[in-house]
């Protein structure tokens, strides 16, 4: 079985075209650190899709060299390859007439593990990705689009992969329920080493999901590699820029915590403040984009931020602005 451990993946000089001989990449160079989720975003035709099929040879690359695990991908049989590399689509994919527990126990039954290790593997599985394990003796019909994708997520880490591609799993999901699901990803990269690489056409979910983010512009050309936090301060260039939109600052703010800004301290005046009307008191889990909503919404200026002891202390729209500015 393989181990539960990230690899890395590099793309050196990689190039595709298809039939008309137009790039659909052109000449990518990107590396990929074990461990890392990142994200490739970019308009529709910008090659991030087809980026993501190079690393697992769905698609073949029509130049340069692309390696997982220090192993040139070309060089290892497509069945070996793709045993380590877990794969989630937008239309998950399962297998209709199998129960949840079959369609999860897809590859390690065709690894020839044995049933306790596949029955042990499957529950520990259903429990990391927030399901029921009543669910297990259901079939797919019978369980809602955000269960099926979590069911998609399981079936795909069940052979322990090291790394896990997922393209664009959760646009076919409502608002609320993807929202659910991003969190649920970032609790469960924060609990296994696998290698994720996510495609998806939403900036808010790449910027909110990614370690870096790759930004593709049409002629599979690589914008920008950055973390978030630096894209947003300072896009490469005006297509990252315009692509990025006009609130990108107030998308850098919902990548903060308030419990993690500097803050004023706390005193008996804001607690008045607070007490008065003329403050307001949040979450310190909040981002500060929150915070700059919420504040908009009372006619206030200054929010009090509130830990697991009691206020921690003030921030005002002047201190998240000058923020901004850092």
């Amino acid at each position: 079985m393989s181990s539960e451990s990230g690899a890395a993946i590099e793309f050196v000089g990689v190039s595709k075209s298809f039939g008309d001989g137009a790039p659909a990449i052109d000449h990518l160079d990107l590396s990929i650190e074990s461990g890392e989720l990142v994200t490739f975003v970019g308009p529709s035709g910008c090659g991030k899709t087809t980026t993501l099929r190079l690393i697992n040879r769905l698609i073949e690359p029509s130049g340069g060299t692309i390696s997982v695990g220090g192993r040139d991908v070309t060089s290892v049989p497509v069945e070996e390859l793709r045993r380590d590399i877990g794969y989630v689509i937008q239309q998950v994919g399962l297998f209709p007439h199998r129960t949840i527990a079959q369609n999860i126990a897809t590859v390690p039954k065709l690894l020839g593990w044995s049933k306790p290790e596949i029955t042990e593997r499957v529950e520990e599985l259903v429990d990391l990705v927030g399901l029921d394990r009543s669910l297990l003796t259901r079939h797919p019909a019978a369980l809602s689009g955000g269960q099926q994708q979590r069911v998609g997520v399981a079936r795909a880490l069940a052979a322990r992969p090291a790394v896990l591609l997922m393209d664009e799993p959760y646009s076919a999901v409502d608002p609320v329920v993807r929202a659910h699901l991003q969190d649920e990803l970032l609790a469960l990269h924060g609990r296994v080493e696998t290698t994720i690489v996510l495609v998806t056409h939403d900036i808010d979910e790449a910027v909110r999901l990614g370690d870096r983010v790759a930004v593709f512009a049409n002629g599979g050309r690589l914008a920008q590699y950055a973390t978030p936090d630096e894209l947003m301060a300072a896009p490469a260039d005006e297509f990252v820029e315009s692509f990025l939109g006009a609130d990108r600052q107030l998308r850098r703010l919902a990548l903060r915590r308030l419990g993690e800004l500097p803050l004023e301290a706390a005193t008996p005046e804001l607690a008045a403040a607070v007490a008065a009307g003329t403050s307001i008191e949040l979450d310190g889990d909040l981002s500060g984009r929150n915070a700059v909503d919420a504040m908009l919404a009372a006619g206030v200026t200054c929010v009090a931020v509130r830990n697991e002891v009691g206020i921690a202390g003030s921030l005002t729209l002047a201190d998240l602005s000058d923020l901004l500015k850092a």
